[in-house]
């Protein structure tokens, strides 16, 4: 039989069955649309992560201490012991250690309660040096109301801090807040500016709530056990490798033997750690589409075994005039490959919009990709093929006689 005239049987056989066949389809649909939504939102999200990046933090080297040495009960991870934490004066080695390096800070974090104009809100502190706000989130914050303390303060450990924009319209509303104190489990803290928001993405809008103060601040009066960690700014990508040696030689010098108890990571170390944990995030995906694929092509199977018992005369027909075997199995195969790239192509179209919908309310570019659109249609064709062999073998093996005496 002509390839044409049967791509048009199998059409007309679908579209007098169109419920069943969308029922049919419904696992594909499911599959192909998480498929295409996951992997474009998760490679939309990475692509806006990287383009929020500034180049300062390409040049960016971050020291923190090793873990090593406890073991957690309760993870089971390692743990940094408190003799192996960074100290101040690690810090201040690196600092005034010299090498090709425009910039540094120390960054200390914790989360507390502050508390002004009889309102309370959860925020995180981050105690830093005069340059903190340029090190911190993928885009550095600006002063948009007020000064950053100096270093004099960091120096005394003063009570002054800078507030995000956000958090100054929480505790105080009528947008007077340079000059008024909040409460920090019990220090009082003079506000001596306002941030600007960072390039957030995939938190909500408007809960930036985050206020930075001297580090000597946060570790003497707040948060004495908090850990330190040390950024270190290069004046370009090419010399990352030299400024990281000269810090691993500052740090050995002061810690001898012990220099076992600090990591210095750079960018290329971080993107190589991302692109490990984004190919294991796609893997779980496309692990997920299998599964949801197996469901549909299952469905599909039925459905078309149905057909089959509900065409046996029809078949058994066609049979004793004449058609041959191989025209009914192709027919039958062709009929599932189909009805499998129907529902892969309704569901590339609905996981596209579902990806378009979230990517915008997040403010992310859509990045679709066409490996994953080729994937989708290829594992429907191969799911079409798998699943409508058997039902497509079964009808090619009637018996002409036992077709047209069967009664359904």
């Amino acid at each position: 039989m002509n390839a044409i005239l049967l791509l048009k049987v199998t059409l007309r056989t679908l579209r007098r069955r169109l419920l069943r066949s969308l029922l049919a389809c419904l696992g594909i649909i499911i599959g192909v649309a998480s498929l295409i939504a996951t992997v474009t939102l998760f490679n939309s999200g990475v692509a806006h992560g990287r383009k929020t990046l500034s180049l300062r933090g390409e040049r960016q080297i971050v020291i923190t201490a090793a873990p090593r040495g406890i073991r957690s009960y309760a993870t089971r991870n390692r743990e940094v012991r408190p003799q192996d934490r960074l100290t101040v004066d690690d810090y201040v080695a690196v600092r005034h250690g010299g090498g090709p390096m425009v910039a540094s800070t120390a960054m200390v974090q914790a989360v507390h309660t502050l508390q002004a104009n009889g309102r309370e809100v959860t925020a995180v502190l981050r105690g830093t040096d005069v340059e903190g706000l340029a090190f911190d989130h993928a885009t550095p914050r600006s002063i948009i109301a007020g000064a950053m303390f100096d270093g004099a303060d960091v120096d005394a450990g003063a009570g002054v801090c800078v507030i995000t924009a956000d958090l100054a319209r929480e505790l105080f509303s009528d947008d007077e807040s340079i000059g008024r104190y909040v409460m920090v489990n019990g220090v009082p803290l003079l506000v001596m500016g306002v941030a600007s928001a960072k390039a957030a993405w995939g938190e909500p809008e408007g809960r930036d709530y985050e206020a930075y103060l001297p580090y000597s601040s946060l570790l003497r009066r707040i948060a004495p056990g908090a850990a330190l960690r040390i950024f270190v700014e290069a004046p370009e990508t090419a010399v990352i490798p030299e400024l990281r040696s000269h810090l691993l030689g500052v740090l050995e010098a002061r810690r001898g033997e012990r220099s076992a108890e600090f990591q210095v990571s750079d960018p290329a170390e971080h993107r190589l750690r991302d692109t490990e944990a984004a190919g294991i995030a796609r893997r779980l995906l496309i692990s997920v589409m299998c599964i949801s694929l197996l469901v549909g092509g299952i469905g599909v199977m039925n459905i078309m075994l149905a057909n089959v018992a509900e065409r046996t005369r029809e078949i058994g027909i066609r049979l004793a005039i004449g058609t041959r075997t191989h025209d009914i199995l192709f027919e039958f195969l062709l009929e599932a490959t189909v009805l499998c790239l129907l529902g892969g192509a309704i569901g590339i179209a609905l996981g596209t919009a579902a990806a378009a919908v979230v990517a915008a309310q997040f403010g992310w570019a859509v990045h679709l990709s066409f490996g994953v659109i080729a994937l989708g249609f290829a594992s429907s064709v191969l799911v079409g093929l798998v699943f409508g062999f058997a039902p497509a073998r079964a009808a090619a093996r009637l018996h002409p006689l036992e077709a047209l005496r069967y009664e359904p």
